[in-house]
């Protein structure tokens, strides 16, 4: 599997869409701000609470649609740029089924996950905070270089590693889902784990080979904040939103690519 070569194949796949792939990813960021800047005037926790939950339960589908559109664009099938919509209500089924399994799938590394932070964290407060008086003692290189803060840092990485791990197994279950709506979840993430079974390095270096674009996102986005200030951030955010489609035209390559592989060698 060659990098550049998937890279060549998206961008020639989304020659003719990829202004109407930008459109799709701008039209669901300013979703999620606008809920977000929405739920700011909820001052009820209760109802703020419920207001998130609901506003979640669309979010992931519409994340489905997304992703949806952008495969029908590097397919040359028809899609508007609202069709994420549509897409996520109509596979909203299939989506929750696909997430609920793959929460299932990763429930250890996430409790593992959790139970490394909440040991580190505890040791903090046993080690700098005095909750009698509220104060908080400062914190020096040689607190940190401890052996029960290097033992616990270690814990946390190898959580953190291990969980990353694990969560590639189900990384393509979008795109598999996409291909096969009448699938159940747990045939959607079964197939994404054995597709990725020995290609998870192979996708973190794809991941890796973008990260010189968002080098010089950031250095234009420190370039530009001595000269604009704040208005930098936007100026970098819209940056960021044209490399996305490219980045998602990538990966649906990449499965395209394993798809094609497996059923090869059947």
């Amino acid at each position: 599997m060659i990098i550049s070569e998937l890279k060549k194949d998206a961008k020639i796949k989304l020659t003719g869409g990829y202004g109407k792939s930008v459109l799709i990813y701008i039209l669901y960021f300013v979703f999620i701000f606008l809920t977000s800047l929405l739920g700011v005037y909820i001052k009820s926790d209760l109802i703020y609470s419920i207001y998130q939950i609901i506003v979640f339960i669309f979010t992931v589908p519409f994340s489905f649609g997304v992703v949806a559109s952008i495969m029908k664009i590097t397919r040359n099938d028809d899609v508007n740029a609202t069709d994420f919509i549509k897409i996520g209500f109509k596979n909203i089924k299939g989506i929750w089924r696909t997430v609920g399994r793959t929460f299932l799938k990763l429930i250890i590394p996430i409790l593992l996950l959790t139970a490394s932070f909440v040991f580190l964290f505890s040791l903090f407060i046993q080690n700098f905070v005095n909750l009698s008086s509220s104060s908080v003692h400062t914190i020096t290189i040689s607190d940190l270089s401890s052996p029960s803060f290097i033992i616990a840092f270690a814990i946390v990485i190898i959580a953190i590693i291990y969980a990353i791990y694990k969560s590639l197994s189900y990384s393509l279950s979008y795109y598999i889902l996409f291909d096969n709506p009448e699938w159940t979840g747990k045939q959607v993430v079964e197939k994404s784990k054995d597709l990725m079974k020995v290609n998870k390095l192979n996708l973190v270096l794809l991941t890796l080979s973008f990260i010189i674009w968002y080098m010089v996102i950031y250095l234009i986005g420190t370039f530009l904040s001595y000269i604009i200030g704040s208005i930098s951030i936007i100026i970098v955010t819209l940056l960021s939103i044209l490399l996305v489609p490219y980045i998602t035209a990538t990966t649906i390559c990449f499965y395209e690519e394993l798809l094609s592989s497996s059923e090869t060698t059947k």
